[in-house]
């Protein structure tokens, strides 16, 4: 591999580690189907994390769930504490 495809790897590399997860991309895709673009995918995704240690083994179905369970706790708790929660997964 020469000099230029190495840094173009590389360019391709950290532009995924500054965009959306997958999670946050299809979380965005429901929010979508619910009419909640006003809520940030970040903060569904924490949430949805507080209730499950992966995501990885959710149906479609219950990914769906999670997402509408997780929305509701963030209308509750305000999106101070979700940006909090959402900071302490790292995300």
């Amino acid at each position: 591999m020469n000099k230029t495809a190495v840094v173009q790897e590389l360019v391709k590399v950290a532009g995924l580690l500054v965009t959306a997860s997958g999670y946050q991309r299809l979380i965005e895709t429901e929010l979508k189907k619910l009419n909640r673009s006003d809520v940030d995918p970040r903060h569904v995704e924490a949430y949805m994390r507080v209730e499950n240690r992966t995501l990885d083994n959710l149906s479609p179905s219950q990914f769906r769930q999670e997402v509408k369970k997780s929305v509701e706790a963030v209308d509750e708790g305000g999106v101070a504490m979700a940006e909090r929660v959402t900071k302490s997964y790292g995300l």
